[in-house]
């Protein structure tokens, strides 16, 4: 095979020591770097000892590497970045977004059976769906699956334009009240069924086609809470690539209003704490991704700012100390 025919690819993992050679261990399966190319005729002990000297100073590491992949082998592979240097450069990592304010249990009385009167809560993070079948072909039918998590803006910007235009299901904008009688938080699946959702309900299922196509699910958040208008309203927000600045993609806006705003790419779209981003998210009462929830997120809502709408008297915070 020709280098020519290779993409040369950035691939991000932990540098470990394995049957005496060096794998770059990722969060689905692993590379065996090696600054040889291919077309080098050597024994696979060289090849071994060459890799383990050659990364000698980044075992253990977390690190992004450059190289030509031919199956599971990256060809003339660099160390460019460590996970300390990616931090210096752009922002904050994971550990620190998951934990940079308190984590807590969220159980949100959005729910009811049919033929039953009670509603009752769930944990919010178990409604955004990462295995749903449908919404798993769908971003394979339309090449929406992420290559590069470190690099992503580019197909959360194409996902979000997929969510508002998509063929399957293009649902109308309908309160949940006149359809389920109070406040309900529906699965993409029962979306897809009913038609017609809320903000909850489209909030809900694109972050579960963001996550679902491969962006870190650390860096997708459904945000509850006040907007600079006074409603009550949930939406997504998202942390690029620079991994310091949150946009919001708001979970109803139809893209015909994207594109009346000359918004082109993901930086185009508000940051929090934007005042000017009307339908953004001023006051915080709670956010989560499928993995974690809070009690705030940039900002967070004095009980007094929210007691008056009926939604505050829907959810339920029990702190976690882990």
């Amino acid at each position: 095979m020709k280098k020519k025919d290779v993409k040369l690819k950035n691939i991000r993992g932990r540098l470990q020591s394995e049957n005496s050679t060096v794998a770059l261990i990722l969060h689905e399966g692993k590379f065996y770097p090696t600054p040889l190319s291919e077309d080098t005729q050597t024994s696979i002990d060289h090849i071994a000892r060459l890799a383990a000297s050659s990364y000698k100073n980044h075992m253990d590491m977390e690190v992004t590497m450059v190289g030509y992949v031919v199956g599971d082998i990256l060809y003339e592979a660099k160390v460019i970045r460590t996970k300390e240097d990616r931090i210096l450069d752009e922002g904050h990592d994971e550990e620190y977004w998951n934990n940079r304010v308190p984590k807590a249990d969220i159980l949100w009385r959005a729910r009811r059976l049919p033929q039953f009167t009670q509603v009752f809560s769930v944990d919010v993070r178990q409604i955004i769906t990462l295995n749903d079948s449908v919404i798993e072909r769908d971003i394979r039918d339309h090449n929406l699956t992420v290559e590069d998590p470190d690099n992503c803006d580019e197909d959360i910007y194409k996902i979000y334009h997929h969510s508002r235009v998509k063929e399957i299901n293009p649902y109308d904008y309908e309160y949940d009240t006149p359809v389920f009688g109070c406040e309900f938080f529906m699965y993409p699946y029962e979306l897809r069924m009913v038609g017609k959702g809320d903000c909850d309900d489209w909030g809900i299922e694109l972050a579960s086609y963001l996550i679902t196509a491969g962006v870190p699910e650390w860096r997708v958040r459904c945000v509850v809470g006040t907007t600079y208008t006074g409603g009550g309203h949930l939406t997504v927000y998202v942390l690029a690539d620079d991994l310091a600045n949150w946009h919001h993609i708001n979970s109803t806006t139809p893209w015909s209003s994207v594109l009346e705003k000359g918004f082109q790419k993901l930086s185009d779209f508000p940051k929090t704490d934007d005042p000017s981003d009307t339908i953004g998210i001023k006051d915080v009462w709670f956010s989560f991704n499928n993995r974690y929830a809070w009690h705030a997120f940039e900002t967070h809502a004095s009980e007094s700012k929210v007691k008056k709408f009926s939604w505050f008297n829907n959810f339920r915070v029990i702190p976690r100390f882990d």
